[in-house]
């Protein structure tokens, strides 16, 4: 005898299991309307057995099937929010390797060593184009003596080039914004140009 599965429970049953009451098929597991198995006729299904009482109250809205269901676009969005958050994650954590390069460029300018500012955070083009007294003379106008940290406001990059922008806020309260070029120079971000 043919076997059939109900929609709403996925119980299977035997055709001749089905009950009818008030013209609806009912599923013998679950008392909800099921679908009436192929070449099954209404009148065969009633006399297979006694018509059951009604059912007391309507059948659990949370059957097998829409648990499953709701588990799996459960897990689906929970991997799509761990996707999202670890690429947040990835792109903030990208953006402070510029924002630690320029804050070590100005700390370092800050305590008087300019000098080895500019040996070490700056890039070979940044020195073809900047003397290191100019950078000195830049520096005093720009009262990098004062300077506290640096705020990323965005940035981006592209294969060995990237450009910062943000703002360097000075001890006194007063801010500055810049935009930071860099380049990559023997696997390492160097500052290719300053602009306030």
């Amino acid at each position: 005898m043919a076997r059939d599965l109900c929609a709403n429970c996925l119980q299977s049953f035997e055709e001749t299991a089905l009950t009818a009451v008030g013209g609806r098929l009912l599923c013998p597991a679950c008392q909800r309307k099921a679908l009436k198995p192929a070449g099954t006729s209404s009148a065969r299904i009633v006399a297979a057995g006694a018509e059951p009482e009604a059912p007391a109250g309507p059948a659990p809205y949370w059957g097998p099937a829409r648990v499953k269901l709701f588990m799996g676009v459960g897990a689906g969005a929970a991997v799509v929010l761990m996707l999202v958050v670890g690429f947040v994650a990835l792109i903030l954590s990208i953006g402070n390797t510029y924002t630690e390069r320029v804050d070590e460029f100005f700390r370092l300018a800050a305590a008087g060593r300019s000098a080895e500012a500019y040996r070490n955070c700056t890039s070979a083009t940044f020195k073809n184009n900047t003397s290191l007294d100019d950078l000195q003379k830049n520096l005093a106008d720009l009262g990098a003596s004062g300077y506290a940290r640096a705020r990323m406001s965005r940035f981006q990059a592209t294969n060995d080039r990237a450009t910062w922008e943000g703002t360097l806020v000075f001890a006194n309260g007063r801010s500055v914004a810049v935009i930071v070029t860099f380049e990559k120079e023997a696997g390492e971000w160097r500052i290719k140009g300053i602009k306030t």
